[in-house]
């Protein structure tokens, strides 16, 4: 297929792909909806299937961007991450191995900001993987089936991980929106579903996108194919209760992974949060943050 997924970079790149079954994997930049395409990946994809989905972060301006591709033969475990150094005029893949998964149709995968992933295909769970590719959990059968096959990951508040990934099958048809608790998969629960959107997708086919409105609202998409498309707005509002850790990594009692880097960010979830309980926050490390000063 000549074009098969389109997705949008942090500064409004429009990307488009091919799905190459062997041969040449390809990606077109435009600019803009009415620029000419540019070819900035032509990637030998010899013995693999890439392009069911892509997944974009980040951005050209800052050279941040990564497109990310999963190989969709079952044998190969492969996922691709193409990176660039001149502002998305070319990109250099580099291959991580998650091993043999017993699927791997349509896969694709849902990053996070330090490089770890979700990944997720038609008749596997959705697992969760470092960034060298080794397995650190699998998200339960009964908070997400083995059905769907997009996943997209939208930010952690307070050491819980947020992700949604569409849920295929008769009488769910569907986006799914699951917290993972304190960053583990197995501790997973459902945090809210979209509505259903018919019986039965045409070829098992859907897929989901996510598009961040402010800290904790968010427009989420759902396709499930020949039923229908639907927009959503979602605002996570973040319950606390207990001890939490504001700091770097590694330092201090309890501070091994503390829930939140920085003061700002752990003073944006508690303006916006519940309490089901009383709540200890200890700063754990120095910290150095930038400030506006105040005019006048």
């Amino acid at each position: 297929l000549i074009v098969n997924d389109v997705e949008v970079s942090s500064d409004g790149k429009i990307f488009v792909c091919n799905l190459a079954a062997g041969g040449f994997f390809k990606v077109y930049r435009y600019d803009n909806e009415a620029s000419a395409p540019l070819t900035v990946i032509n990637f030998d994809a010899t013995g693999q299937r890439l392009g069911d989905k892509i997944t974009i972060t980040g951005s050209t301006a800052d050279n941040s961007i990564i497109i990310w591709v999963a190989d969709a033969i079952a044998a190969s475990g492969l996922v691709h991450k193409f990176t660039t150094t001149d502002n998305g005029t070319t990109f250099t893949p580099q291959t991580l191995d998650i091993g043999a998964p017993a699927t791997a149709s349509s896969a694709a995968v849902g990053p996070l900001p330090n490089g770890s992933f979700y990944w997720n295909s038609h008749g596997t769970n959705a697992f969760k993987y470092d960034n060298t590719g080794t397995q650190i959990g699998t998200i339960p059968n009964g908070v997400l089936g083995t059905a769907g096959s997009a996943i997209r990951f939208f930010r952690t508040i307070a050491g819980d991980e947020y992700v949604v990934a569409n849920a295929l099958g008769t009488g769910v048809e569907n986006a799914k929106i699951i917290k993972v608790v304190g960053g583990v998969p197995s501790a997973s629960v459902l945090y809210a579903s979209t509505t259903t959107l018919g019986t039965n997708s045409a070829g098992g086919l859907g897929d989901v996108s996510i598009q961040q409105v402010s800290n904790f609202v968010f427009n989420v998409f759902v396709l499930s194919a020949n039923n229908g498309f639907g927009a959503y707005r979602v605002t996570i509002t973040p319950s606390l209760a207990g001890d939490y850790y504001i700091g770097a990594p590694g330092t201090g009692p309890g501070g091994s992974n503390p829930q939140f880097a920085d003061l700002r960010e752990a003073f944006d979830v508690l303006n916006d949060a519940t309490f089901s309980g009383d709540c200890n926050f200890y700063i754990t490390s120095d910290i150095t943050e930038t400030y506006t000063p105040a005019v006048g």
